[in-house]
Protein backbone atom coordinates (compact mmCIF):
# COMPACT_ATOMS: atom_id res chain seq x y z
CA UNK A 1 0.00 0.00 0.00
CA UNK A 2 2.87 2.10 0.88
CA UNK A 3 4.05 1.63 -2.60
CA UNK A 4 0.57 2.91 -4.24
CA UNK A 5 0.41 5.81 -2.28
CA UNK A 6 3.90 6.54 -3.09
CA UNK A 7 2.98 6.30 -6.72
CA UNK A 8 0.02 8.19 -6.29
CA UNK A 9 1.58 11.22 -5.00
CA UNK A 10 4.08 11.56 -8.28
CA UNK A 11 3.92 14.56 -10.36
CA UNK A 12 6.15 15.86 -13.40
CA UNK A 13 7.66 18.06 -11.56
CA UNK A 14 9.63 15.53 -9.43
CA UNK A 15 11.09 14.05 -12.25
CA UNK A 16 14.42 15.78 -13.78
CA UNK A 17 14.99 16.31 -17.48
CA UNK A 18 17.79 13.33 -17.45
CA UNK A 19 14.92 10.82 -15.92
CA UNK A 20 12.33 12.24 -18.79
CA UNK A 21 15.19 11.90 -21.27
CA UNK A 22 15.77 7.99 -20.15
CA UNK A 23 12.09 7.52 -19.65
CA UNK A 24 11.70 8.97 -23.03
CA UNK A 25 14.35 6.56 -24.81
CA UNK A 26 13.44 3.27 -23.21
CA UNK A 27 10.31 3.80 -24.55
CA UNK A 28 11.27 5.08 -27.94
CA UNK A 29 13.40 1.38 -27.82
CA UNK A 30 10.49 -0.37 -26.52
CA UNK A 31 8.49 0.69 -29.71
CA UNK A 32 11.11 -0.10 -32.41
CA UNK A 33 11.29 -3.81 -30.64
CA UNK A 34 7.52 -3.94 -30.96
CA UNK A 35 7.66 -2.69 -34.38
CA UNK A 36 10.75 -5.17 -35.35
CA UNK A 37 8.52 -8.23 -33.77
CA UNK A 38 5.31 -7.45 -35.88
CA UNK A 39 7.51 -7.00 -38.74
CA UNK A 40 8.72 -10.99 -38.07
CA UNK A 41 5.11 -11.83 -37.61
CA UNK A 42 3.62 -10.56 -40.84
CA UNK A 43 6.96 -11.84 -43.08
CA UNK A 44 6.46 -15.56 -41.38
CA UNK A 45 2.36 -15.33 -41.70
CA UNK A 46 3.27 -14.73 -45.68
CA UNK A 47 4.49 -18.35 -46.21
CA UNK A 48 0.67 -19.13 -46.09
CA UNK A 49 -0.71 -22.24 -48.59
CA UNK A 50 -0.66 -21.94 -51.90
CA UNK A 51 -2.40 -23.58 -54.85
CA UNK A 52 0.34 -26.31 -55.94
CA UNK A 53 0.65 -28.12 -59.15
CA UNK A 54 0.17 -31.48 -59.38
CA UNK A 55 0.68 -33.12 -62.53
CA UNK A 56 3.23 -31.00 -64.90
CA UNK A 57 2.41 -32.95 -68.11
CA UNK A 58 1.69 -30.75 -71.17
CA UNK A 59 -2.06 -30.48 -71.63
CA UNK A 60 -3.10 -32.18 -68.12
CA UNK A 61 -1.48 -30.02 -66.30
CA UNK A 62 -3.28 -30.19 -62.52
CA UNK A 63 -3.30 -27.69 -59.82
CA UNK A 64 -5.00 -28.34 -55.89
CA UNK A 65 -5.85 -25.32 -53.69
CA UNK A 66 -5.51 -25.32 -50.13
CA UNK A 67 -8.79 -25.68 -49.19
CA UNK A 68 -9.06 -28.93 -50.88
CA UNK A 69 -5.66 -30.42 -49.58
CA UNK A 70 -7.16 -29.53 -46.19
CA UNK A 71 -10.67 -31.18 -47.14
CA UNK A 72 -9.29 -34.45 -48.07
CA UNK A 73 -6.63 -34.25 -44.95
CA UNK A 74 -9.78 -33.41 -42.39
CA UNK A 75 -12.20 -36.70 -44.34
CA UNK A 76 -8.33 -39.20 -43.64
CA UNK A 77 -8.49 -37.86 -40.18
CA UNK A 78 -12.07 -38.88 -39.85
CA UNK A 79 -11.82 -41.95 -41.45
CA UNK A 80 -9.15 -43.38 -38.96
CA UNK A 81 -11.19 -42.30 -36.16
CA UNK A 82 -10.48 -38.97 -35.64
CA UNK A 83 -12.72 -36.54 -34.29
CA UNK A 84 -13.11 -32.26 -34.86
CA UNK A 85 -9.84 -32.45 -36.85
CA UNK A 86 -8.32 -29.01 -37.67
CA UNK A 87 -6.37 -28.67 -40.14
CA UNK A 88 -3.50 -25.53 -41.12
CA UNK A 89 -1.38 -25.59 -43.94
CA UNK A 90 1.72 -23.47 -45.09
CA UNK A 91 3.98 -23.80 -47.99
CA UNK A 92 7.58 -22.29 -49.06
CA UNK A 93 7.99 -22.97 -52.52
CA UNK A 94 6.07 -26.02 -53.73
CA UNK A 95 5.35 -28.70 -50.49
CA UNK A 96 2.99 -28.46 -48.02
CA UNK A 97 3.66 -28.45 -44.31
CA UNK A 98 0.43 -29.76 -42.21
CA UNK A 99 -0.25 -29.07 -38.96
CA UNK A 100 -3.57 -31.32 -37.61
CA UNK A 101 -5.30 -31.08 -34.87
CA UNK A 102 -7.58 -33.67 -33.53
CA UNK A 103 -9.52 -34.98 -30.40
CA UNK A 104 -9.73 -38.52 -29.74
CA UNK A 105 -12.40 -40.44 -28.76
CA UNK A 106 -13.10 -41.78 -24.86
CA UNK A 107 -11.87 -45.62 -26.04
CA UNK A 108 -8.97 -44.81 -28.44
CA UNK A 109 -5.13 -44.90 -27.27
CA UNK A 110 -4.11 -41.17 -28.09
CA UNK A 111 -0.89 -42.00 -29.76
CA UNK A 112 -1.90 -44.90 -31.53
CA UNK A 113 -4.90 -42.64 -33.42
CA UNK A 114 -1.89 -39.96 -33.75
CA UNK A 115 0.50 -42.07 -35.47
CA UNK A 116 -2.28 -43.51 -38.08
CA UNK A 117 -3.99 -40.66 -38.84
CA UNK A 118 -0.01 -39.21 -39.51
CA UNK A 119 0.49 -42.22 -41.81
CA UNK A 120 -2.61 -41.85 -43.32
CA UNK A 121 -2.38 -38.40 -44.15
CA UNK A 122 1.07 -38.58 -45.78
CA UNK A 123 -0.13 -42.00 -47.69
CA UNK A 124 -2.88 -39.99 -49.35
CA UNK A 125 -0.78 -37.20 -50.16
CA UNK A 126 1.46 -39.26 -52.08
CA UNK A 127 -1.17 -41.00 -53.75
CA UNK A 128 -2.59 -37.70 -55.26
CA UNK A 129 0.72 -36.30 -56.38
CA UNK A 130 0.78 -33.42 -53.18
CA UNK A 131 4.02 -32.61 -52.65
CA UNK A 132 4.45 -32.52 -48.64
CA UNK A 133 7.37 -31.47 -46.43
CA UNK A 134 5.52 -32.62 -43.11
CA UNK A 135 2.34 -33.72 -41.28
CA UNK A 136 2.12 -33.01 -37.89
CA UNK A 137 -0.93 -34.13 -35.37
CA UNK A 138 -1.64 -33.38 -32.68
CA UNK A 139 -4.15 -34.56 -29.87
CA UNK A 140 -5.79 -31.50 -28.43
CA UNK A 141 -7.96 -33.36 -26.33
CA UNK A 142 -10.80 -35.96 -25.97
CA UNK A 143 -13.65 -35.68 -28.30
CA UNK A 144 -17.42 -35.04 -25.99
CA UNK A 145 -20.05 -37.42 -26.25
CA UNK A 146 -23.59 -35.74 -27.55
CA UNK A 147 -25.78 -35.87 -24.89
CA UNK A 148 -24.16 -36.69 -22.22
Amino acid sequence: QGGLQFLGNLSLSDFTNSVLTIIGIIGIVLAILAFIFLILELRFSLNTARSTLVDDTPGRETTITPKAVSNLIEAKAREVGAASPSISLKSEGRPYKVWCDIEAPDTSNRTELATRTRESVQQTLQEQNVPVNDVEVTVRGTARREGG
